[in-house]
């Protein structure tokens, strides 16, 4: 019996815009993305019998089929024949419906590990993760990427300049799905300026990046404190303030860590469910 303990970051994006519904009804994405130090953790054990099982202790969490865990396991196993039974036991800190692909973080620590038992090319692994999720490729290898297409174009970029976060989860969370709906009944969007989001990521030039970075969701969902999170953010000097992915989670990004470290407090203090966290 093997066993694996996982670590599962969570994603900001940095910027994201949406582009033409592709034939498979799909949105294509150009968005780049950022793992951070919010973890869900997971142990995974092989087990004797064939079988997915699934454990986890926070509400509302399904431990079935329904779980991009169970999926992932699945279709690794189908794909390569492997035919042990899986345990997974999942410690969840990342925030549901907050846009922080803390789902799709868990798929992926889940195939990292198994395919450390059963080796597969890359691009079987990329497909097996696209199959789950748009961002469970990305979450596979982590760090800094354009993402492309329906997530699955990866392009690493460097680091940027500085990355210190803080991350504040509103009390109603966002339905992916109906903030797609949205964007569909939308007559008209702003998109930001993709070329020079995707040259000021390629160069790491952070604070060009931050001025000119925007997330078209924050045009159609309406996520209630995200203006007064923003204004804490901005008085404690964050360079950019935005929504990550459909929502609901807004980030502050800071130059300077005591800024953060002093963002967090105060809107911990006020009540909010807030992390402080860096590019990892």
């Amino acid at each position: 019996m093997a066993v694996f303990e996982e670590k599962a970051p969570a994603k900001v994006n940095l910027f994201l815009d949406l582009g033409k519904t592709l034939p498979n009804g799909y949105h294509s994405i150009f968005t780049v993305m950022q793992t951070v130090s919010l973890y869900d953790e997971l142990i995974i054990e092989t087990l004797p019998e064939a079988g997915i099982r699934l454990e986890c202790g926070t509400p509302g969490v399904p431990t079935d089929e329904r779980n991009t865990v169970h999926k992932a396991i699945r279709l690794f196993c189908e794909k390569t024949g492997f035919e042990e039974g899986v345990r997974v036991s999942i410690t969840k800190n990342i925030p549901h419906g907050a846009g922080l692909g803390g789902g799709s973080a868990d798929a992926a620590a889940a195939l990292r590990a198994l395919s450390r038992l059963v080796p597969v090319k890359k691009e079987l692994l990329a497909g097996i993760a696209l199959a789950v999720g748009a961002d469970v490729p990305f979450c596979v290898v982590g760090g800094t990427a354009l993402c492309q297409n329906m997530g699955e174009l990866l392009t690493p970029l460097p680091r940027p300049a500085f990355g210190e976060f803080v991350i504040v989860m509103p009390e109603t969370p966002v339905s992916t799905a109906g903030a797609y709906r949205l964007i569909d009944e939308a007559e008209w969007l702003r998109h930001p300026d993709r070329e020079l989001c995707a040259w000021a990521s390629a160069t790491a030039d952070t604070e060009l990046l931050c001025r000119i970075a925007a997330n078209v969701f924050e045009q159609v969902v309406d996520v209630p404190g995200r203006a007064e999170i923003k204004s804490v953010m901005r008085a404690h000097n964050a360079r950019l303030s935005m929504m990550s992915g459909s929502g609901a989670s807004v980030y502050g990004l800071f130059e300077d860590a005591a800024d953060a470290d002093a963002c967090f407090s105060e809107l911990s203090g006020r009540g909010m469910r807030a992390w402080r966290a860096s590019a990892v």
